[in-house]
């Protein structure tokens, strides 16, 4: 998960690549505007797809 902006996205993309170089998978990726406060449809789209780590 992260924020829709640049920052976010190119952090998101240093923490995909260095999972997968380690193994790793990732199955889904959700983002978030600066400002919300309220997570429940990011958090749910996971837990329906019985994903072991968030």
């Amino acid at each position: 998960m992260s924020i829709a902006n640049d920052y976010g996205v190119g952090i998101l993309s240093a923490v995909t690549d260095a999972l997968e170089r380690a193994g790793g998978s990732v199955i889904d990726k959700e983002s978030l505007n600066a400002g919300d406060t309220d997570f429940r449809t990011q958090l749910t789209k996971p837990k329906s797809k019985k994903i072991e780590v968030v």
